[in-house]
Parts: C-alpha cells; sequence; structure tokens
C-alpha cells in the first residue's frame, strides 16, 4: 500500500479538482479518484446516498441470489471477525448495501458514515471505496484509510471481492471486509477471495449447475497490487493488470462515468481469453436463471456466429455501457481510452472508409472538428495499440477504416435486432454507446441504437426479455415499458412485485 503521508497529500490536490500532479499514488485509486470528482466534485461533502427503503431492502433482499449462501459469509467471515471491529458487507451489483454484518459496536460506529444496509457504496454514489471501485474495475480491491475518497471514511479501510454467478459469470455484487488496518491485511484479501470461491461452489450445487466448469485462471490468484507483481511490461502505452473479470458491472451506478481524455490510465490487457468465436466464457442463455441481475462485463455476452461476426472476426470493441471500452482480442480483452473507442466506432460505422477530414468532422464536439494535429497524433497512437495486441488487424487509410477482422458489440446489436435474435441483442448491449463521448455522431447512433432495441423489446419480447431489458439505466424511468411489464410477466412471478413497487415510485416522483 502506498505510505498514508504521501496519500493524504494527494488527497489535499481534490479540492482543486486537479490530479495530474499527484505523485505516490497508486494508480488504481488515482483513477478511481478521478471518476469521484465527475461525480461528486466536494470529497468533505461526499456521503452515501439512501438507496432502499425498509420495505424495498426486504424486497431486494428476498429476490437476490446471494441470500442462497448468505450462512457462506456468516461462517466463514462474520463468526471468525466476532469481536475484531470487522464488519462483513454484502451489496449487489448496483453497490446497494443489502447486509452488514458484526457486532453492535462496529455496526454502532459504521453507521456514523452510513455504512448500513440499504445504503449505496457505489463510487458514483460515495466516491472511492473498496465495494464501489471493485464493482467499477471487476477486480479484488483494497482501499486504506485516506485512500477512501470521501474524508468521512478515513478512519476506515477495507477489502471488497466481486462475486459471480458461478454458471453464467454475471456479476452478482460484491462482499467487502471493514474495519481498522486489519481490513487490509495481507491475509485480509485471500480471505475474502476464498470466501467468496466458496460461496460461489455453494451457489452452483445449490442452483443445479449445468453450465461448464470455469475456464482455467479462474478464479484469480489473489494479487494486491498489479504494480507489486513482476509482469513483463510491453511499453509506455500499456500497463498489464491482474487477471480478473471485466473492468465494469453491466448496470453499476457509475455507467455514466469513464475517465477523461487526458486520464493516465492506458490501454492494458485484462483477463486471458482463448478465443472470441464464440466467447469462451459465456454460458448458453438458457442456462442462465430468471430473475438472475442482468449480465455484465464482456465475458457473459452470448456469442453467436450466424447472427453475429464473421468466422474471420478476431477483435470486438465493446463500446456499450462500459465504464472503460474494450477491444477484445485473442489475448484477452485490452482497455481503451476514450477516443480511440471513439475512432474505431465511428469507423466501425462507415465500413468504406472515412477521409481525416471527415473522421475529424465526426468527432466534432459543440461543432469544433478535432484539431488535424491531434487527429494525426491520436491515429498513431491507436496504430501502435493495435500493433501490440492484434497485430494483424493494421488500421487502413485512405480513407480510414477498419480491417475485415474487427467488429463492435453494437454493430452485433444491430445485427440481432434485424435478425428477430433479442436474447443476442440484449447480451451485447449492456447500455448507452459511450455514454460520455460528445461527439455528434456517436450520439446518433447511441440513440437509434437504443431506441431500435427498445421497439423491438416492446413489440416482440417475451417477459423474460423485457425484465432483461428493465434493468437497464435508461429504461429505469421508462413507465411505458415497466407498465408492459406487469401486463405480461406471469401472475406467480415474484418479479410482479418488483414492477409493482418501481411503478409506484416513478407514479409518487411524477
Amino acid at each position: 500500500m502506498a505510505n498514508q503521508s504521501n496519500v493524504l497529500r494527494a488527497h489535499e490536490q481534490l479540492d482543486t479538482g486537479e490530479l495530474t500532479a499527484v505523485s505516490g499514488l497508486r494508480e488504481i485509486v488515482r483513477s478511481s479518484w478521478q471518476r469521484s470528482l465527475e461525480h461528486r466534485r466536494d470529497p468533505d461533502r461526499s456521503s452515501p446516498a439512501h438507496a432502499l427503503d425498509a420495505r424495498a431492502l426486504a424486497e431486494a433482499r428476498s429476490a437476490h441470489p446471494l441470500r442462497l449462501v448468505l450462512p457462506v459469509f456468516e461462517q466463514l467471515l462474520s463468526a471468525p471477525a466476532a469481536g475484531t471491529g470487522l464488519l462483513v458487507a454484502i451489496a449487489d451489483e448496483h453497490g446497494r448495501m443489502l447486509w452488514v454484518l458484526g457486532d453492535d459496536d462496529a455496526l454502532r460506529r459504521a453507521s456514523g458514515m452510513g455504512f448500513e444496509a440499504g445504503m449505496d457504496w457505489s463510487e458514483e454514489s460515495i466516491g472511492t471505496s473498496a465495494p464501489g471501485t471493485a464493482l467499477v474495475t471487476g477486480e479484488s480491491v483494497q482501499i486504506t484509510g485516506p485512500e477512501h475518497f470521501a474524508r468521512s471514511v478515513h478512519p476506515w479501510s477495507c477489502t471488497a471481492v466481486p462475486i459471480r454467478d458461478p454458471r453464467t459469470r454475471r456479476l452478482l455484487g460484491v462482499v467487502d471486509l471493514t474495519g481498522d488496518e486489519k481490513a487490509v491485511a495481507r491475509h485480509s484479501q485471500p480471505l475474502v477471495e476464498a470466501a467468496v470461491a466458496a460461496a460461489q461452489a455453494e451457489m452452483r450445487v445449490l442452483l443445479h449447475d449445468s453450465a461448464p466448469a470455469p475456464e482455467p485462471g479462474w478464479p484469480p490468484r489473489s494479487v494486491r497490487d498489479p504494480s507489486s507483481v513482476p509482469v513483463a511490461r510491453p511499453g509506455p502505452d500499456a500497463r498489464p493488470v491482474r487477471v480478473g473479470p471485466s473492468t465494469s458491472p453491466r448496470h453499476a451506478g457509475s455507467l455514466h462515468a469513464v475517465a477523461p481524455e487526458n486520464s493516465p490510465a492506458p490501454e492494458a490487457p485484462l483477463a486471458p481469453m482463448p478465443s472470441l468465436t464464440p466467447d469462451p466464457l459465456a454460458a448458453p442463455r438458457d442456462q442462465a436463471p430468471s430473475g438472475d441481475p442482468a449480465p455484465s462485463g464482456h465475458q457473459t455476452a452470448p456469442h453467436r456466429r450466424g447472427a453475429q461476426d464473421s468466422p474471420r472476426t478476431v477483435a470486438v470493441l465493446r463500446a456499450t455501457g462500459l465504464q472503460v471500452p474494450l477491444l477484445d482480442v485473442a489475448g484477452g480483452p485490452v482497455q481503451l481510452r476514450q477516443r480511440h473507442a471513439e475512432i474505431l466506432s465511428i469507423l466501425a460505422l462507415h465500413p468504406a472508409g472515412v477521409s481525416s477530414a471527415e473522421l475529424a468532422a465526426l468527432l466534432a464536439t459543440d461543432g469544433e472538428p478535432l484539431a488535424a494535429v491531434t487527429l494525426r497524433a491520436e491515429m498513431t497512437r491507436l496504430r501502435k495499440v493495435l500493433e501490440r495486441w492484434c497485430p494483424e488487424l493494421p488500421l487502413l487509410s485512405r480513407p480510414y477504416r477498419l480491417p475485415a477482422g474487427m467488429s463492435a458489440d453494437f454493430l452485433r446489436v444491430t445485427r440481432a435486432i434485424a435478425a428477430g435474435e433479442l436474447d443476442a441483442a440484449l447480451a451485447d448491449y449492456r447500455g448507452e454507446l459511450l455514454p460520455c463521448s460528445d461527439s455528434a455522431a456517436i450520439d446518433s447512433e447511441r440513440h437509434r441504437l437504443a431506441a431500435a432495441l427498445r421497439s423491438a423489446v416492446l413489440e416482440s419480447g417475451t417477459p423474460e426479455q423485457l425484465w432483461e431489458y428493465l434493468q437497464l439505466p435508461e429504461a429505469a424511468a421508462d413507465e411505458e415499458a415497466w407498465r408492459l411489464g406487469l401486463r405480461i410477466l406471469p401472475a406467480r412471478s415474484p418479479k410482479r412485485s418488483l414492477v409493482v413497487s418501481h411503478l409506484e415510485e416513478l407514479l409518487a416522483g411524477a
């Protein structure tokens, strides 16, 4: 962990809103602080939002798959931590605390900072914390004292580990150990990861799983900090990170945050993936239980070659809903800068190619085309990224265009809708296309794609497909869609109570 005095000095710069000169700070913390500044400008006033009242909390608990393995966490984490001042918290995929376990004294002290059931501990709500940052990155995370964005949380430290459906890899939530320095001791992260692995194994039995066994390398080995691992660095524009799941949950509260253009985080490989066609970590859709959280990250999207990509496809741009865009290549998904994802998306929308002037105009923000010198520099950087991670797919020029072996998730969504394959479309669609992009061209495709999917689901979707669509952030305020859910869900479906509750909230806020 970083020296706390250095972190405290760095934290003072949050008051200025500028992190360009910060030193002595772990990259995972720096990136999280930058996202937190976009959500919560003042670290002195940042506090978790109250997300679930007593009724909604009871309903969320009864509907959540993690209720099945709560005894595992009580036995492996909560009971051993009794009397130590440590708390065990379990949050859903949105960062909302469902259970907080511990002795009464620790619970009372934690409630002073809003660390209790029903509260939202996503990055969007409270800023940097182990639960929220673990949901954004998809990695195990340890946050010590002043590494928290909110100064009210500085007396605490925490370790959090994401937990996934063992059959489908869908993100279910996060398991967190919170307290004093014991919460980030050397053994704490392996301990929580072991408890999560045990819970996933128990869940597999309880749900009578029939999905294939996990791919080699899953679950990820415990790594406290990517910088502490002796991994060869391929160059200054990329940094290896620990093996793990995708960088962002599909429906996390921070979906609409993205690293700014000057973010220091470069493209980086994430997890090993032997093949892209089909996705090796994807389970067939009929193996996913009805009512489970919507799939998160690139691993869970079923890949149907007939309705999706050509057999020659060796790289897929993942640009919908993810906080950090990805390029799936044979060696694993690679994090992309926002500008590079915009360029690849625009080229994907123009398969015949565009000139440099046309590309600069399509990347325009507020009507101002991208400067020619900036575009040349970005294209040079993007070529280096492609040369490093997929050398068989050089970026073509005169005009600029994508090579034949590259596709994009939003193109797959469009093709699946046209083919009437809504399961495939919903699996690939994780949310709005590059939601933080200011490009008019991207914005136009963003709205077209969202409208096409909505129309297809509302006109011809099954109850299961409609339910999955309703889990998208953009559907939260769609009263028509929720009313349709109430009409077509089976009378005995446990989801009906959740639909009724949500509709009541919409009507109350109208």
